[in-house]
């Protein structure tokens, strides 16, 4: 494969559209590029460049496909995948929690300020988001020795959209048996448990899903929201009202609605309502502020 990217970058129109893509403004319209040859122009740019570069496919599956060829081109550690779901199973069947969480991933990445070629399509591209800053606001970071109060991380917990439940077993629960809270975090390999001593944090240890038994202690732990839409109890309130009071009959489907937002349950279908839930809801464009984009 790398012997066809030395090739490829080799052509002379090719050779010149790298030096170029290094100034700091550019704007290039190429023609007559096959879909492989755009494909190897993408990932030429992201060798080439200092900035994560967007490839923008035109639905859901040539997104997909465009996936695995840049995973096989730069390596998984490399590639994002920012999809959504097709408008109509979005609204009528269970939404896919690898996709939703492929796109947290991308956004952790994004305000990780990592470099990657991150994949999308259309209309995911348009999917509002959350503001920046309130996304990166809202991760919970914990250390040892650091003074939390434990009431105020249960509530800040449940605004990320993590589950209270008995015992911890699967990623977004979490669980609270008297100054200890055990929490499955996004994105990590093992649950951990924070162990309080009053109002500062004692310890933190990676624990056994299946045992239940600890693993070894850690000095920090990062908790990422579990959802992209993100609301704690008093921002609730004024949410429903806002919806509330756009009509003077509700729909049974705006009821249901709100009873998922009340139970933040299904919050993905609840993204028709982001200008509700963050006046300054932007999209997944206005998080990288250096990028090269390909459509």
């Amino acid at each position: 494969m790398n012997n066809i990217v030395d090739l490829f970058s080799r052509n002379k129109n090719v050779t010149e559209f790298a030096k170029s893509i290094q100034t700091e403004e550019y704007s290039y319209l190429v023609n007559s590029l096959t879909i492989n040859q755009g494909y190897l122009l993408t990932y030429l740019s992201f060798l080439r460049s200092n900035c994560s570069v967007i490839y923008l496919a035109s639905n859901l599956y040539k997104a997909n496909y465009a996936y695995e060829v840049f995973c096989k081109l730069a390596g998984y550690d490399q590639v994002n995948l920012f999809v959504a779901d097709e408008l109509v199973s979005a609204e009528l069947l269970a939404v896919s929690s690898d996709l939703k969480f492929e796109r947290l991933n991308t956004i952790r990445n994004i305000l990780r300020n990592e470099r990657k070629i991150i994949v999308t399509h259309v209309q995911a591209l348009l999917r509002p988001l959350i503001s920046k800053k309130r996304m990166a606001e809202s991760q919970i970071f914990l250390r040892n020795h650091q003074e939390t109060n434990s009431q105020d991380l249960i509530r800040k917990l449940v605004a990320l959209g993590y589950k209270r439940v008995p015992t911890t077993t699967m990623v977004g629960e979490f669980s609270v048996r008297g100054e200890i809270i055990d929490i499955y975090p996004l994105f990590c390999d093992n649950p951990v448990r924070v162990n309080f001593f009053d109002i500062e944090i004692e310890t933190i240890k990676e624990f056994s899903s299946e045992t239940q038994k600890s693993i070894a202690p850690i000095p920090e732990v990062a908790i990422f929201p579990m959802n992209e839409i993100i609301y704690d109890e008093a921002q609730k309130e004024d949410i429903q009202k806002a919806i509330v009071n756009t009509s003077s009959t509700l729909p049974e489907f705006v009821k249901n609605d709100l009873n998922d937002l009340e139970n933040y349950e299904n919050l993905d279908r609840l993204i028709k309502y982001m200008p509700y839930i963050d006046p300054d809801y932007t999209t997944l464009l206005e998080y990288i502020d250096k990028k090269i984009i390909f459509y």
